[in-house]
């Protein structure tokens, strides 16, 4: 297995899968002491307009206040082009189901992964790196996702 770890954070617009969307999308690869070794793609994902007014969630209302609807209304990133963005970076940098998986929510994004972008998710290993086991990658994550939204 790899040394490697997979890091991701996404925003979506609620907390149900089959419901709700990805709303944007950010990736990073690290080694196992957290030091980055590639940054991948970061994209908001352009939904149908109606698909936004569905969800009356705390992250929609957070998304809204954030500026990420604009974002993904202004995305050329549809969604199943999201989902080959991702499996690309993943296939030019890490072997298939060799690396752990870590993020701040890293067990809910799993969930809609799964869900709005099986490939990636059967790329992917299923082991979890918990943040806490990597302060410097944790402070790497946090300043290059606030940097990115």
């Amino acid at each position: 297995m790899s040394t490697d770890i997979v890091w991701i954070d996404m925003d979506n617009s609620g907390s149900d899968p089959e419901t709700d969307l990805i709303l944007n999308f950010a990736c990073f690869i690290t080694d196992k002491d957290g030091n980055i070794k590639s940054v991948g793609p970061y994209f908001a994902i352009n939904h149908p307009e109606e698909k936004f007014y569905k969800s009356g969630s705390f992250q929609m209302s957070v998304a809204r206040e954030l500026g990420v609807l604009d974002r993904c209304r202004n995305s050329s990133v549809k969604p199943e082009q999201a989902e080959d963005l991702m499996l690309n970076y993943l296939k030019n940098n890490v072997p298939r189901k060799a690396c752990p998986i870590a993020g701040p929510f890293i067990h809910i994004d799993r969930v809609f992964i799964k869900k709005h972008m099986p490939s990636v998710d059967d790329y992917l290993n299923h082991d979890f790196v918990h943040l806490i086991n990597f302060p410097n990658a944790s402070l790497a994550m946090i300043l290059f996702f606030n940097e990115k939204c």
